[in-house]
């Protein structure tokens, strides 16, 4: 059986919107619609439709079982390539006078969608949100968040994307993430 098609068939655990349980899943199966829907794989499109219009000509992306990539997991570019993704957020997908991503795409996929437990961040489109204090005020991020301490975070506020690359996995991820939003803490409030 492939990967959609198992999580296609397990049950449902509750309604849409209504609990949070991050999943891999979701990536998986809409990886699966991309390539379906595009004729090509989902990793030919990454290529060509983002990382090659971004000037990104070295990356990598990790393989799996049967040696398939890894859809929800494994990209690994540099943290100045990690930046250009950020930055595609701040200019609602274009970059250098091109729109490599649909603006209404960006904007959609940077609204929260559900709050975790009782907060204080909440997830949407593969994004994370929250809130972050400067100056008596609280200013809204999203962030990408990576295994092993891969943080991308954009404060469209202040135009600032903040970028951490690690390589702690397991335990010591968690706490690399605690570290990092720590410092990007600290980087906001610092103005």
């Amino acid at each position: 059986r492939s990967p959609p098609r198992s999580l296609l068939a397990a049950p449902l655990v509750a309604g849409p919107g209504s609990l949070w349980n991050h999943s891999c899943g979701t990536t998986v199966l809409l990886a699966g619609c991309l390539g379906q829907r595009g004729g090509r794989t989902w990793l030919d499109s990454a290529r060509t439709d983002l990382l090659e219009p971004l000037g990104i000509p070295r990356w990598e992306w990790r393989s799996g079982f049967h040696r398939r990539p890894l859809a929800y997991a494994g990209l690994r570019l540099t943290p100045p390539d990690l930046l250009r993704l950020g930055q595609l957020l701040l200019t609602g997908g274009a970059w250098q006078g091109s729109q490599v991503v649909p603006a209404a795409w960006i904007d959609a996929s940077l609204q929260p969608s559900i709050t975790i437990g009782k907060g204080p961040f909440s997830y949407g489109h593969h994004w994370w949100d929250g809130l972050v204090p400067r100056n008596g005020t609280k200013l809204r991020w999203t962030a990408g968040v990576g295994n092993g301490g891969q943080r991308l975070f954009v404060v469209p506020e202040l135009d600032l994307v903040v970028v951490f690359t690690a390589g702690f996995y397991g335990e010591k991820s968690e706490q690399m993430g605690r570290t990092d939003f720590a410092l990007f803490r600290q980087i906001v409030g610092a103005g």
